[in-house]
């Protein structure tokens, strides 16, 4: 067991010491290196075969750059698309106390068929960052953009075949969602 965890920490010390130099020589959109990246480096460099077994035991729970990266870019969306969210609720009630409740209504599918398209858009889209990832995230991007343009039509379809609702309300609300995310760089930084 002492003999592991001796392994454990020359492991940190030379991915402390590589990411010290990616830092140096590539700047802060390269480093840190997960220990898994510089286990994988280590083994090609210096031909350590332990790191295999090392590299299984001891970088579980370690994420690549580009999901550590990607996390604020995902957080981002989904506090861009809360925000709209709550756009859609406040024109909800607002048509919902002025004009009834199928108006209401109509108004919130109206919302909903923007927000939700919206929200697994950031889903899919925000999943990968980094230059090493360029074709995961064109991939991404696309699925993204596929599945928001399929989800949009299907809800567009279904509010008005199955639902009774006031084209009005409906597309107004719609546009405001659209437009929310548009103003959103006011609100947020």
């Amino acid at each position: 067991m002492s003999s592991m965890v001796s392994s454990r920490e020359s492991i940190q010390n030379y991915n402390n010491l590589l990411n010290a130099h990616i830092l140096d020589r590539y700047g802060a959109e390269m480093a840190p290196l997960s220990i898994e990246s510089s286990c994988k480096i280590a083994r090609n460099k210096y031909n350590f075969a332990s790191f295999d077994t090392l590299m299984i035991l001891n970088c579980k729970g370690y994420f690549f750059v580009t999901d550590r990266l990607a996390r604020p870019l995902q957080l981002s969306a989904l506090k861009l698309v809360l925000f709209q969210a709550c756009i859609v609720l406040i024109c909800a009630v607002f048509v919902l106390v002025c004009w009834g409740v199928t108006a209401g209504l109509s108004a919130l599918l109206g919302g909903l068929t923007a927000v939700l398209p919206n929200f697994l858009f950031s889903l899919y889209a925000f999943r990968f960052v980094g230059a090493s990832k360029t074709e995961q995230v064109y991939a991404s991007f696309k699925r993204g953009s596929g599945l928001k343009f399929l989800l949009t039509v299907l809800l567009f379809g279904a509010c008005f075949k199955f639902i009774a609702i006031s084209a009005l309300p409906f597309f107004v609300v719609y546009i405001i969602a659209l437009f929310a995310i548009w103003s959103a760089p006011i609100f947020f930084h």
